[in-house]
């Protein structure tokens, strides 16, 4: 897949999330080699995070609070990095 992505295809994909009174409301992502590797890059470091977090946080009673503030940012994080909507970056 990888290969495939790197010779300058992407993959665009819609779902349609529901629909309320005719109008449709769906959410766009893309996939490229570009966007691939900038979310490598967010797992990577959140994954130092969460790895930093044991040794640092050992006996905290709010540590997997945290872990699940960690865990929406990257999803967060995720989502913004697929769009393909600037406005939609922007805003989230």
């Amino acid at each position: 897949m990888l290969r495939v992505l790197a010779r300058g295809y992407f993959f665009l994909v819609d779902w349609e999330l529901y629909e309320l009174r005719g109008r449709i409301f769906f959410y766009s992502l893309i996939l490229d080699w570009m966007r691939l590797r900038f979310l490598a890059v967010v797992f990577f470091i959140s994954s130092c995070v969460m790895f930093y977090r044991d040794d640092y946080m050992r006996g905290e009673m709010l540590k997997n609070s945290f872990a699940f503030v960690v865990f929406l940012f990257v999803v967060s994080m995720m989502f913004l990095i697929v769009s393909p909507n600037f406005l939609r970056v922007i805003l989230g």
